[in-house]
């Protein structure tokens, strides 16, 4: 059974180690960073579980995970993509240089923020889109400034990149940007790099 981001008790606290070869690992997720020290390997994978291994050692052993799940019926979901299924995806990691904190994109257009502290997962907040006329969804990109207080996405399906203030959810900055391959922050949250493929 999967528990809810919402749910205090939905965190790993040092579960039964699970070695594991470290290529299979990397290969078997569609999304992973590493921490700022190397010392972990984030994942995010179909089923909407973010897991944390730990590759210091000689085989990986998984140390934290936590089950994403979106509150369907809330006020400001209506925003989503419809997804009758309610599945919910990782499309986008991302981690703040102090290695504290976590940004989760999901395939709904929300954002997670997860705390990653003494090798136990927290939830902190969620953040959904909330602009009636524009449809956005597939979070392609994330990136977060250290402190958390600014946040920047890439929708894959509407090319928009935009930046967000964590502590109010709002969106203070929205462009058209195609083919973004990659963005990141600086840590103060001041300058965005923007990496693009090349347009002929």
């Amino acid at each position: 059974t999967k528990r809810t981001l919402d749910d205090p008790t939905n965190t790993s606290q040092h579960p039964p180690p699970q070695h594991r070869d470290s290529i299979n690992i990397l290969m078997s997720y569609n999304i992973k960073i590493f921490t700022p020290d190397s010392r972990y390997v984030i994942t995010g994978n179909d089923d909407g579980v973010i897991s944390v291994w730990n590759c210091s050692e000689r085989k990986m052993y998984l140390v934290a995970s936590y089950a994403l799940q979106e509150p369907w019926n809330e006020p400001g979901y209506e925003s989503l993509i419809p997804n009758p299924n309610k599945d919910v995806t990782v499309t986008a990691l991302s981690i703040t240089p102090n290695g504290e904190n976590i940004a989760v994109g999901t395939n709904c257009g929300s954002i997670h923020i997860i705390n990653f502290q003494d090798e136990i997962l927290t939830f902190k907040k969620r953040l959904v889109h909330n602009v009636s006329n524009c449809t956005v969804h597939n979070v392609h990109n994330i990136a977060m400034s250290n402190d958390c207080s600014i946040i920047i996405t890439v929708y894959m399906d509407s090319h928009r990149m935009y930046i967000w203030k964590q502590n109010d959810g709002n969106i203070i900055s929205q462009s058209i940007l195609k083919n973004v391959l990659d963005i990141d922050l600086t840590s103060d949250g001041n300058t965005a790099f923007i990496l693009k493929k090349h347009e002929n």
